[in-house]
């Protein structure tokens, strides 16, 4: 839900966050502090060019969830 919010709040969609991951790379690994879990922050572009970022994680179970989509100033 988090991911869904920043995206609207920073005028971005769901085919931007896909352009981001698709034309992206990592830049960072983070550990979570209270699940010890990886998460990885991939800075791409979106649809029409602009520098975004998105933080991504994977479950034990291998499911990948959006933390965050923003854009970068």
């Amino acid at each position: 839900i988090h991911a869904a919010e920043v995206l609207d709040n920073d005028n971005l969609t769901s085919r931007d966050f896909e352009s981001v991951i698709l034309t992206g790379s990592v830049v960072a690994h983070q550990r979570d502090r209270k699940t010890r879990e990886v998460k990885w922050v991939i800075r791409g572009s979106t649809f029409d060019g602009q520098e975004a970022e998105s933080v991504i994680k994977i479950s034990p179970t291998g499911d990948i969830f959006v933390i965050t989509v923003y854009c970068v100033d």
